[in-house]
């Protein structure tokens, strides 16, 4: 079927022509904008899934709405021209590999629309479908619903089909296409070629084939077959080898080499059985290497490497251990114990787990091996890469002698960045292994990887003989900017290529690009640094999104006044708009300010700092504050309304109800984490105290997870917030210490806790860092959420948090959300959580009035459902708690003692 597109093209432009007309009368008659409420969140748009065609000629974006009101639609745009294709509900856009078409699936119809003349051909009743590309293959591989096992190819300029009938599984292959297919009770797999309509049976069989792998090259493939191995190799003459083992029965092939020279098999024992115990009954012991609560014994699995060359097989690990990594060339492999690590920082079980061992003889090259998240074998060179910390230096092991040697030792940065700041990186330099690399140029071939600090790129060699050789001549470090490269792909660094960098400052909070003139030598030259968020420095790689065959960009930029639209460019100076997706012009907004402020113990941090665009400095505002660590970096991001963050209110809907927003960084001490994080928000509330406008006196306060603990710190330790909403928040150091799920004893020792030392050692130091150990100090009005099945912080903080406000007559509520891990994530539960939060807030802070379920005991049946938010009469606040006269004497009579 074919439809003129282009016809519809026009007259939609023709009618939003006069639409824009229309929209213009309008606001310059009733202009005045609008102020932000739920229908904002119901009817928001953003755009994503950007794209562009392999030439770079054309462009594709999704506009979503946000709160599922109304269609989704697709646009597809010519960069240089006006010319645009809105595709309403299309979802699986994909440009053909010579820019003429893109196909798109639209209410299971697959269309193919011809971007030259606007036809599109459709056909009905699709499936699925795959792009299938290539220099051979230009077109769609898809199925219909009718008929689910009958597989259909057509190229994007012609008419004609092929079919293949009777197919469970397809996989794109070298040269054509792999088909799994059943006739009968017959099993076979079928090599295709599209581009000459053949076919060829490389297997048939009873029992269909589990596991069907291919190699990284796509010529070769495995597959499991009632027990046995069987690998197709095209360039042998017996193309199909069925391989047995008398001695393991194969599960599972984990890993295909990329260029087909070894299988990584998973295999049992054919006698292993599993020993049952008695349920009833466990035994823990103090020598057990991690403590687990559920110990029924697993089937050990076993690793085994087969040699497509040599047709060996090799088995690599023993009882209680895995191969956790293998050299390309499959003579050198990493065995690592099978056990957890959460307490490698004291328990010797689980230090130096690793070891690397030479597969012909099964010597051990070296064993000890610790490291962090970063561990893997040079390609093409023997040695082996790994950090001993997260953040540590980089390690170099040669796998023929197991001497070790330290790459980055004498790196010209601290030794240490924050020590206090990332405990768990305690030792830690920053530093990150990006990739291999080949320079391609003579005189540093010997640089073989590349890493980056928290600023800068470095270039190291592998066999530490040279030193390092910083790209960015340490320009990032200088100026407080991390570099980042913006292509990952492009880690070639070939002479005469340009090199492309992602930017942002750190204190200024700018972000944008830089290119490397030559790889030494010089400093990285600024192409664009403004206000708008291009790139985030959370991560060590920024995935630009590059046109496969042109030198164009799609870049997403955006600000906290203005929505991320795409832009292409391809000098990254000149951004060219493709949307223009901006529902915030219809509002009333917000502008952003970055106050640098100083604790009372002078210690400066910065804090960003919200207002309404129409603030009037007369008038007295009440504020909210979030933090979670340090969120300046989110000074130039964008937010769009919704009903919560998950983790705390949403920023955009609270300045619209008459409140500042102050998000503050939080600096840490060792082992006074909750004073921090008093300390921190009280001296950016001093800052912006200094503002006639600002309200003191009315200070909230949310967070969740990490944030949701410094909620409750602030709670027990501040006397100056009027409310406080802690989201999924510990409250007790001594009980999260063994909370099963939640077990929190190395994140409270060696990362976001701080404390840096057991319980036991330091109970004190656990005790000032519990806020339920000073309930009975709190003063501020506190409505605790959880949610039921989380397994991070455990819901029991929240019980024990409500349940000891309560003995002390605090003021306290709490929420809980069933079904839910950690944080708000289920809409309506947002929606909930948003109502109450906005009368929680309103009541203590603007002194409207209290809902029903803040004033009064509900019945059982009205505790489970979203009830009780009527209004009661102007001036009832809630009151005291439920401690009786007797025992209030008591206390007071206990406390003279």
């Amino acid at each position: 079927m074919k439809n003129n597109f282009y016809t519809f093209l026009c007259h939609s432009r023709k009618c939003m022509l006069l639409i824009m007309i229309h929209f213009c009368f309008f606001f310059s008659v009733f202009g005045q904008k609008k102020i932000l409420d739920i229908s904002a969140i119901e009817s928001w748009q953003i755009v994503d899934e950007g794209q562009l065609s392999p030439n770079g000629k054309w462009a594709s974006y999704r506009i979503l709405n946000t709160g599922k009101i109304g269609k989704m639609c697709q646009i597809i745009k010519e960069i240089n021209t006006d010319k645009q294709y809105c595709l309403e509900d299309a979802h699986t856009i994909n440009f053909s590999d010579d820019n003429r078409y893109v196909a798109f699936v639209q209410n299971h119809i697959l269309c193919n629309l011809n971007l030259t003349t606007g036809y599109i051909e459709k056909i009905e009743g699709v499936n699925n479908y795959l792009k299938f590309g290539g220099v051979r293959f230009n077109g769609l591989l898809f199925s219909l619903i009718n008929q689910p096992n009958i597989l259909k190819f057509k190229t994007f300029s012609t008419n004609k089909f092929i079919v293949y009938p009777d197919v469970l599984k397809n996989f794109p292959i070298e040269n054509g296409l792999l088909l799994l297919q059943k006739r009968g009770t017959v099993y076979q797999l079928n090599l295709v070629d599209p581009a000459k309509d053949s076919q060829r049976i490389v297997w048939s069989g009873q029992g269909e084939p589990k596991g069907l792998i291919l190699s990284d090259n796509k010529k070769n493939f495995a597959f499991l077959n009632q027990g046995n191995l069987f690998i197709f190799e095209p360039e042998r003459s017996v193309q199909i080898k069925n391989i047995s083992s008398s001695d393991y029965e194969l599960i599972s092939i984990k890993k295909f080499e990329k260029d087909g020279n070894w299988l990584m098999l998973e295999g049992k024992k054919k006698a292993d059985t599993v020993t049952t115990t008695n349920e009833s009954v466990n035994i823990f012991s103090y020598q057990d290497a991690t403590f687990n609560n559920e110990i029924e014994r697993e089937t050990q699995i076993y690793d085994i490497l087969y040699s497509l060359k040599s047709g060996k097989s090799t088995l690599l690990n023993k009882e209680r251990t895995r191969c956790t990594g293998i050299s390309k060339d499959g003579k050198y492999y990493l065995i690592s114990n099978e056990k957890a690590y959460s307490e490698y920082y004291w328990n010797k079980k689980q230090m130096g787990l690793s070891s690397l061992v030479r597969c012909s003889d099964s010597t051990v090259i070296r064993k000890g091996i610790s490291f962090g998240n970063t561990g893997f074998f040079l390609k093409g060179k023997k040695k082996f890469i790994y950090a001993k910390k997260i953040g540590g230096d980089v390690l170099s092991i040669d796998l023929q002698t197991g001497i070790e040697t330290n790459l980055t030792e004498k790196l010209p940065i601290p030794i240490i960045e924050n020590e206090e700041e990332d405990l768990k990186g305690s030792a830690s330099r920053g530093l990150f292994i990006i990739d291999e690399v080949q320079t391609g140029l003579e005189w540093n071939k010997a640089y073989d990887l590349l890493v980056a600090d928290n600023y800068d790129l470095w270039l190291l060699d592998s066999s530490g003989e040279k030193k390092p050789l910083s790209i960015t001549a340490q320009y990032g470090r200088k100026n407080k900017i991390s570099l980042r490269l913006l292509d990952n792909k492009a880690l070639s660094f070939e002479k005469g290529k340009l090199v492309y960098l992602a930017a942002f400052n750190n204190e200024t909070k700018e972000s944008g690009f830089y290119k490397l003139s030559r790889l030494v030598g010089g400093n990285p030259i600024k192409l664009t640094m403004d206000s708008h968020l291009y790139a985030e420095p959370s991560g060590h790689k920024w995935n630009g999104i590059k046109a496969k065959n042109a030198n164009c960009w799609l870049v997403q930029r955006q600000s906290s006044k203005q929505s991320a639209n795409y832009y292409w460019t391809s000098d990254f100076k000149a951004f060219n708009p493709i949307s223009n997706i901006y529902p915030e012009k219809n509002y009333e907004w917000f502008t952003s300010e970055l106050i640098n402020y100083k604790t009372k113990e002078g210690i400066e941090s910065q804090a960003i700092f919200y207002k309404p665009n129409d603030l009037d400095p007369n008038k007295k505002y009440p504020i909210l504050f979030t933090f979670y660590e340090h969120e300046s970096w989110k000074f130039n991001r964008f937010y769009y309304p919704s009903y919560s963050d998950h983790y705390s209110f949403n920023i955009p809907m609270m300045l619209a109800q008459g409140y500042l927003v102050c998000v503050p960084d939080i600096h840490f001490k060792l082992g006074e984490t909750a004073q921090s994080i008093v300390k921190f928000v009280e001296g950016a509330a001093d800052a912006i105290g200094a503002r006639s406008y600002a309200d003191t006196t009315k200070m909230g306060a949310c967070g969740g997870s990490f944030g949701g603990y410094g909620m409750n710190c602030l709670a027990a330790f501040s006397r100056r917030f009027k409310a406080i909403i802690p989201i999924s928040g510990l409250s007790n150091l001594f009980s999260a210490y063994g909370n099963v799920p939640g077990l929190k004893d190395e994140e409270i020792e060696n990362r976001q806790l701080r404390t840096g030392i057991s319980l036991s050692t330091d109970p004190y130091n656990y005790l000032k860092n519990s806020p339920i150990a000073f309930s009975s100090k709190v003063v501020t009005p506190v409505l605790i959420i959880n949610t039921t099945i989380d397994y991070n912080v455990n819901v029991q903080q929240g019980i024990e948090w409500l349940n000891s406000l309560r003995r002390e007559g605090k003021r306290s509520w709490m929420v809980t959300y069933k079904g839910q891990n950690h944080g708000v994530w289920e809409l309506d539960y947002e929606k909930d959580l948003y109502h109450r939060m906005s009368q929680f807030f309103g009541h203590y802070l603007k002194d409207e009035p209290a809902p029903k379920w803040m004033m009064e005991e509900l019945p059982p049946w009205q505790r489970s459902g979203r009830l009780g938010f009527e209004l009661m009469p102007v001036g009832v606040t809630p009151g005291l708690g439920l401690n009786s006269p007797e025992d209030i004497e008591r206390k007071k009579s206990y406390l003279k003692k």
